[in-house]
């Protein structure tokens, strides 16, 4: 396969799915990875890279083979050993990796990241109030792509 437009980290997940599907529609060329879950054999518009990103380095080795255009992290662990590792370092190294390749990288989080307080909706400058370990890594997640990469 050629160098991909689209590197889409997590999926065979909801959201991962509904970015390839959006993505082929747009005649983009996608790749994207799948560890647990089999991807979809209906959604053969991408091509499946298997990827442990409990293991450090495992996203920047594949950044750095496919060297796509633009990537999107939409893969998460909600809870387990692999939490920490997967939900919030591997967005990190991902971003600077993407920095260093040169690609432009879109994390995404989640609402998750407050405690559900607020009377109006959050924005992205409130401050972050997790309740629980995911919010905590999806916070975490937040500042190290920050830091590795202000323009992601």
């Amino acid at each position: 396969m050629p160098r991909p437009d689209l590197l889409i980290f997590g999926g065979t997940g909801l959201l991962g799915s509904a970015l390839i599907d959006t993505a082929s529609r747009a005649g983009l060329t996608v790749a994207a990875t799948t560890h647990r879950q089999e991807p979809d054999p209906e959604a053969a518009v991408a091509r499946w890279v298997p990827v442990e990103l409990s293991r450090a380095g495992e996203s920047a080795r594949l950044i750095g083979s496919l060297r796509p255009r633009a990537a999107i992290n939409a893969a998460y662990v909600p809870s387990g050993p692999d939490l920490e590792r997967v939900t919030a370092e591997a967005p990190g190294e991902m971003a600077a990796s993407c920095r260093l390749e040169g690609v432009r990288f879109v994390h995404v989080s989640s609402d998750i990241v407050f405690d559900g307080t607020s009377a109006r909706p959050y924005v992205e400058s409130d401050p972050v109030c997790p309740l629980h370990d995911y919010g905590r890594a999806k916070a975490r997640s937040e500042q190290l792509v920050a830091a590795a990469d202000p323009d992601a």
